[in-house]
């Protein structure tokens, strides 16, 4: 069993790809961005085929080994012998898993699995922005998904955990102090992170350079603590960020309402 392990997680264009580069990128460390923590046993062959396909061909495709799991069910089995892979494969003694979107109830499987839990938070606005110039143009649509997920995670207060089990690092003092949060991650991890090194992401672990994918710029490891992220003033935004914090807005409370009875509904189907 992988007795050392790190999960690093937050709500969508939180900073978790930065930080999982710079945890990618230690010599003794990686961060894998992988859903493996979200599957299921795997009983049937047809699962098995499907899902070690899948996962082979990921690793295939950036020229790596991949992990023989075919001869597993247990999810936990698969999970741990997928980490011993990625151990040996980069030589190192850290692993971890970069998944964005978790709720409380799957961080603490992982916590019962043995992983310190990383939280990424950011600056609602800047989020709310960096969603809908990123990934979902309709305004209403990136609040109603976006409150979801803070809700998801009790707007990060975790009863499910204990203070001790997991750390919450804000997306701002990484770029603005990234010295002071990478010695309060090497405290709670247990291993040194220096926060200068040149940064890779996932699987192009000491292969290819990590691509600034921030919405406000260049952020790399390049004098990356002299960074200032620009805030959003914009009037657009506070009804949406009014709502995401529980105001009633009574157009997308309305569309909150139908969301919550499409998915009960899908439910229902399957």
């Amino acid at each position: 069993m992988v007795n050392m392990k790190y999960l690093v997680t937050g709500p969508t264009r939180t900073g978790t790809s930065l930080l999982a580069a710079i945890l990618n990128s230690q010599k003794d460390s990686c961060c894998i961005e992988h859903d493996i923590l979200t599957i299921s046993d795997l009983i049937t062959q047809q699962q098995k085929n499907i899902f070690c396909s899948r996962l082979e061909a990921r690793f295939m495709s950036v020229g790596i080994e991949p992990p023989n799991l075919r001869s597993l069910t247990k999810k936990e089995d698969i999970i741990d012998s997928f980490l011993e892979h990625i151990k040996k494969i980069y030589s190192i003694n850290f692993p971890g898993l970069k998944i964005t979107r978790l709720n409380e109830q799957e961080i603490s499987y992982a916590k019962t699995l043995g992983f310190k839990i990383i939280l990424m938070r950011r600056n609602l606005s800047d989020v709310f922005h960096s969603m809908v110039n990123r990934s979902e143009e309709n305004y209403e649509m990136a609040a109603l998904h976006l409150k979801k997920g803070l809700q998801g995670i009790n707007y990060y207060n975790l009863k499910s955990l204990e203070e001790e089990d997991y750390v919450v690092v804000d997306f701002e003092s990484l770029i603005n102090d990234p010295k002071r949060e990478c010695e309060k991650l090497s405290k709670f991890l247990g291993y040194n992170i220096d926060p200068t090194v040149k940064l890779y992401s996932s699987f192009n672990k000491n292969r290819f350079e990590f691509k600034n994918n921030s919405s406000f710029g260049n952020i790399n490891n390049v004098g990356i603590n002299q960074q200032s992220i620009r805030r959003i003033h914009c009037e657009d935004y506070k009804k949406y960020i009014d709502f995401i914090n529980g105001k009633f807005i009574t157009k997308l409370i309305y569309l909150e309402k139908r969301e919550i009875f499409s998915q009960y509904i899908k439910r229902l189907i399957k």
